[in-house]
């Protein structure tokens, strides 16, 4: 640990007087009772207080793991304000890294809070279930642990309203104590466990098939690496053993019935099957398996799942989170998928997994599509049309229309929608769809509409596609007075006068300048699937009407929106009801 502001021989003498003050107060150290608990609920036995504080002193640093999200610091901020309101003192934090040729510090007084590096918090991480949460006195540590944020958050909770204690010795001086050690246990049966440990497992894939075989060995290499065991990989051509992790499809037994954009964790008896019944949910399935679970994190690295654990997710893997934004209630996206019928450019069938992937992953409530033929029609209906619906595929015309809307059925609800061929372009592609949604949660109402423009090629059309849309834009905006999201590829950069002509036109904004937070921006064009966009201007917007709470911008340059098409996909979080 860092040096602290204070030294353990001046906190001993501090708590060596205080002890002759009060006469009934004890040294960390001592410890103090254990929790008496029951299935969900949380009790503890009255022990001998510990002094946390005294005289406006913090005796106790709070040490937190040096790689944390946002949502974890404003947990462990909790926990560091309280201290500092009971105590009107000053909390000293620091972090668990360790320095060349420094060792774990057993003697300083510290609140450990979620996944440390200190042998204090693993003894309590590997005493308690993957629901479970505990708040101990481990030698001169306080350790506050759970394995998940939920977890975490109720043991600091608990710790804060319930484990301190404000009061004054006969100095006047204040006192602020912590008063037992309590665990929340739910008596959930782990899969591994003493009379069943992980290191009793094989990994086994399905004979023949490499990439399982690969995927296996990688599962292998992570649990050594993490947790410790050896575990071996062999082929299901070997006889069957009761406790084994099998890799996608197995003749060990079948697979849940999963979509292909889909992989399952599930508990059967002893086995732990990670399934996947693709090639791409089963790559992709993998590597988000693996990012959770042997990826370091500030809540736990403990690899155990509950006795009738199953889970079906995405087979989707993203740095990004596809939470909303704090305070957003709505999402809007944008994207390009890339047509196949130009020359020398991808089948969708090649890309459509990764593409449906990421839309079921972010979960926008509506998306504006550009370049959709027949083919990402069907398979965006084959692949997300249970959680999705398109307005139309058809332009004013009558013909295919390759700018659509798919709007999530469960969130929002189809009002009206129209399409407005350009006077100038192919009418297939130069239009304009909307569509009027009605949120079903609070029936607020909102307009989307997807366009494209004209390429370079053709500056003129492009100006005339510009006033065209500013005058259907605006009258959309009269007419139903409700925030409108123009989403589309624009073929402009955001400075040039063909798209600055349409913000002015109808006091519209470019995301990006009116959003709260910002996360990756700039060039949205890569012409090499796989490769992500260099430096530049972006070409793909967002046009947002007046007076709507944008929350957050970000463009997605994960591998798999990468490989799906030659644009990457955008998309705003906004506060509608504000």
């Amino acid at each position: 640990m860092k040096t602290k502001l204070f030294s353990f021989i001046s906190v001993l003498l501090t708590l060596l007087l205080l002890l002759a003050a009060c006469g009934q107060t004890q040294n960390p150290s001592e410890g103090t009772s254990g929790a008496e608990t029951t299935e969900g609920v949380t009790t503890g036995a009255e022990v001998d207080p510990v002094i946390v504080a005294s005289g406006n002193t913090v005796h106790f640093s709070l040490i937190r793991p040096d790689d944390i999200t946002e949502e974890f610091f404003k947990v462990y901020n909790q926990v560091a304000m309280k201290l500092e309101m009971l105590s009107d003192g000053t909390v000293n934090c620091e972090t668990d890294i360790l320095l060349h040729g420094e060792s774990y510090d057993m003697d300083s007084y510290e609140i450990l809070f979620g996944n440390c590096n200190h042998p204090a918090t693993d003894e309590v991480k590997n005493s308690i279930g993957i629901n479970e949460w505990a708040v101990r006195v481990v030698g001169n540590k306080i350790v506050i642990f759970g394995h998940n944020h939920e977890t975490l958050q109720s043991a600091a909770t608990y710790f804060v309203e319930n484990l301190l204690e404000k009061s004054q010795n006969e100095n006047g001086e204040t006192i602020v104590s912590f008063v037992g050690n309590y665990t929340y246990e739910t008596n959930e049966v782990m899969l591994f466990r003493e009379d069943n440990p992980l290191s009793g497992y094989s990994i086994v894939y399905r004979n023949g098939d490499t990439a399982a075989e690969r995927y296996a060995k990688q599962i292998a290499n992570a649990i050594e690496n993490r947790i410790g065991p050896v575990l071996p990989v062999v082929s299901d051509a070997t006889a069957e053993t009761p406790c084994e992790i099998l890799i996608g499809e197995t003749n060990r037994m079948a697979l849940p019935d999963l979509k292909e954009t889909d992989y399952c964790i599930k508990v059967v008896d002893r086995k732990l099957v990670i399934g996947a019944n693709s090639a791409f949910s089963l790559e992709n399935g993998m590597k988000a398996f693996i990012a959770r679970y042997f990826s370091r994190s500030p809540y736990s690295d403990v690899l155990n799942f509950v006795s009738d654990h199953e889970d079906t997710s995405f087979a989707y893997y993203s740095d990004q989170s596809a939470d909303l934004q704090k305070g957003a209630d709505l999402r809007i996206m944008s994207w390009n998928v890339l047509t196949e019928l130009w020359n020398d450019k991808v089948p969708v069938e090649v890309r459509d997994e990764y593409a449906a992937a990421a839309v079921r992953y972010y979960a926008p409530d509506v998306v504006g599509f550009q370049e959709m033929t027949t083919a990402w029609y069907n398979s965006f209906e084959n692949y997300a049309g249970d959680e999705y619906a398109f307005v139309s595929r058809v332009n004013e015309k009558g013909t295919i229309s390759y700018n659509s809307i798919f709007y999530r059925k469960s969130t929002v609800r189809l009002v009206e929608h129209g399409v407005k061929n350009f006077s100038v372009g192919a009418a297939t592609m130069r239009l304009i769809t909307w569509a009027l949604f009605e949120r079903i949660s609070d029936g607020e109402r909102f307009i989307v509409t997807s366009t494209h423009w004209d390429t370079g090629d053709y500056p003129d059309r492009i100006t005339k596609q510009s006033a065209e849309m500013a005058t259907y834009v605006n009258n959309l905006y009269q007419k139903y007075n409700v925030s409108i999201f123009c989403t589309g590829d624009y073929n402009r950069g955001a400075s040039t006068t063909q798209f600055s002509s349409f913000l002015s036109s109808t006091g519209f904004s470019d995301a990006p300048t009116v959003a709260k937070k910002t996360g990756s921006t700039g060039k949205t064009y890569h012409s090499v699937l796989g490769d992500a966009p260099g430096s530049g201007d972006a070409i793909d917007h967002i046009a947002i009407s007046p007076n709507t709470n944008v929350l957050y911008y970000t463009k997605i340059t994960d591998m798999q929106v990468l490989q799906a098409s030659d644009h990457c996909l955008i998309f705003v979080d906004v506060s509608l009801s504000d």
